[in-house]
């Protein structure tokens, strides 16, 4: 047997039972049969505006009672005021449960932008910093520590206005990347980055502002200038000395001789003989009166680990 709840939410008005004790489902019910000798039950369904039931309101009495309009009316005023109420409170609940989530994601970015092992910067649309990384800060010279929450980049960093058509570009949806950046910091020092500014994106799908990503590379790029001065460096030792100096490559499987590179005419014995014959037997650019002792120290220095000289 359904219960009076379970009938009002199925009907549409009010449900009124005028006599439960001379229901044939409702006479043997224990309201109906102890103390209470509950007699008329009336109920309304409380439902919210998408239709959904979300319980109701009864009234009994001891008395058999006709169905009463007048009670039927107030009765389901009352059912549409507690639906009201009801769902203020399922809206003001849904809005702690949206803010505890945009704090809760609001705390994770933020924690991702300190921890992470590369320098991030988040702005908006007018280019005021939103979040910024210490790293970052401490990347261009100033306290990993500070407060720049609405300041403006171009401000906080004069010398990023040079990247503003770049910044532009992004703002509209491009994704710029950089290999090699210059910074000049305020002191007058440099230092090289690799950069990449992407925009991102609100909920609804529009370009909030723009994230910049940087990397730095300065020690690549001294060692690379050390290299390239080393290089430099043997060149014109070897030029002075009039030493012959070749590269096999085994892996392109080329050869490639300083004086070949320096002047294209030359006329190298080494790019002669090319890469086939000398990964073959090397020893045929040696003086055949020194081939056999060359060999012999060769054997020596790879035999003990040290360099052939």
């Amino acid at each position: 047997v359904r219960s009076i709840a379970e009938l009002a939410q199925e009907g549409e008005g009010v449900f009124w039972l005028e006599d439960g004790q001379a229901h044939p489902d409702f006479a043997n019910h224990p309201r109906m049969t102890g103390p209470q000798r509950i007699r008329f039950v009336a109920a309304a369904p409380i439902r919210l505006a998408n239709g959904e039931s979300m319980g109701v309101i009864c009234v009994g009495g001891p008395d058999v009672r006709a169905r009463d309009e007048m009670l039927c009316g107030r009765l389901q005023d009352l059912a549409a005021m507690a639906a009201c109420a009801l769902l203020r409170q399922l809206e003001h609940r849904k809005a702690l449960a949206a803010e505890a989530k945009a704090q809760a994601a609001n705390a994770l970015s933020e924690a991702l932008v300190e921890a992470a092992p590369l320098a991030i910067c988040m702005t908006d649309r007018k280019m005021r910093m939103l979040r910024v990384s210490p790293r970052w800060l401490t990347e261009r010279g100033l306290p990993g520590d500070m407060d720049v929450a609405g300041v403006s980049l171009y401000d906080l960093v004069p010398y990023t206005r040079t990247f503003s058509a770049s910044y532009e570009r992004c703002l509209k949806g491009d994704v710029v990347q950089n290999n090699r950046v210059a910074l000049t910091l305020a002191d007058g020092s440099q230092k090289w980055v690799r950069a990449e500014v992407t925009p991102w994106r609100r909920p609804n799908g529009r370009i909030g502002g723009l994230l910049i990503i940087t990397v730095d590379i300065t020690s690549i790029m001294q060692a690379h200038e050390q290299t390239k001065h080393s290089e430099e460096r043997l060149k014109i030792a070897t030029r002075a000395a009039e030493f012959r100096v070749f590269e096999l490559d085994h892996r392109r499987k080329i050869v490639t001789n300083q004086d070949e590179m320096n002047d294209p005419l030359s006329n190298s014995p080494v790019l002669a003989l090319g890469y086939e014959a000398l990964s073959q037997d090397m020893w045929q650019l040696v003086h055949p009166d020194d081939r056999e002792r060359v060999r012999r120290e060769w054997d020596a220095a790879m035999a003990e680990g040290r360099t052939f000289q």
